[in-house]
């Protein structure tokens, strides 16, 4: 459902002011499902109107701009996650509750991850005591995130490369992850189903997906 623009800020600001992170990414993913805000339903008008496959070149230059907002150690803009630099380009982040609980695995066990529409630096925790994590992030504007993560001097944990979500099995193998991840991505993609298809296929069939 759509929420007043206000409502929605100020429950957003709230939630980051009171809210433990691990809480809030618990929640996160039914509170995009189901509140839009005003920059959300001006992307669905878009998308609507160009198709995805134009959206998604107009607004390639957009996603960089953001990214070095977000990222800038100057931001302490409470709506453009001040936190998220520090959180991000952390390499002892907890690998998150709501994603362990996707794979079924042993102690002991490799997981391999794949995080599509990445972005500069991936949103995914990189530890998980007692499994061995080897994520894969990918994104079709890693060389420009490149440029952007120099300029603003920032060394990643795990560094993101080019991948097209619609071309993921001309690059990795069928069934190379143990999870499939994407967050606020696919709406950017050229082709929803596609992409969807191709993140299918490199999931192993006996793991899940998200």
């Amino acid at each position: 459902m759509e929420s007043p623009p206000i409502i929605h800020r100020l429950l957003s600001s709230a939630a980051r002011a009171l809210l433990p992170l691990a809480i809030r990414d618990v929640i996160r993913p039914y509170w995009q499902r189901n509140f839009i805000d005003e920059q959300q339903a001006a992307r669905i008008k878009a998308i609507a109107k160009l198709g995805p496959a134009k959206r998604w070149a107009s607004c390639q230059s957009e996603e960089v701009d953001f990214w070095e907002s977000v990222l800038r150690i100057e931001n302490t803009d409470p709506n453009l996650w001040p936190e998220c630099r520090a959180r991000r380009s952390d390499p002892n982040r907890p690998f998150q509750n709501y994603l362990r609980e996707l794979i079924d695995v042993a102690a002991g066990a490799q997981i391999r991850v794949l995080d599509v529409g990445a972005g500069p630096l991936t949103s995914i925790g990189r530890k998980w005591p007692g499994r061995e994590l080897h994520i894969t992030a990918v994104d079709p504007l890693a060389a420009e995130y490149d440029d952007l993560l120099r300029k603003l001097d920032i060394d990643p944990p795990c560094r993101t490369t080019f991948a097209l979500a619609e071309e993921l099995s001309a690059i990795f193998t069928p069934s190379s992850f143990d999870l499939v991840h994407s967050r606020n991505a696919i709406d950017h993609s050229k082709d929803v189903l596609k992409a969807i298809e191709e993140m299918i296929r490199v999931v192993n069939p006996d793991a899940m997906y998200s």
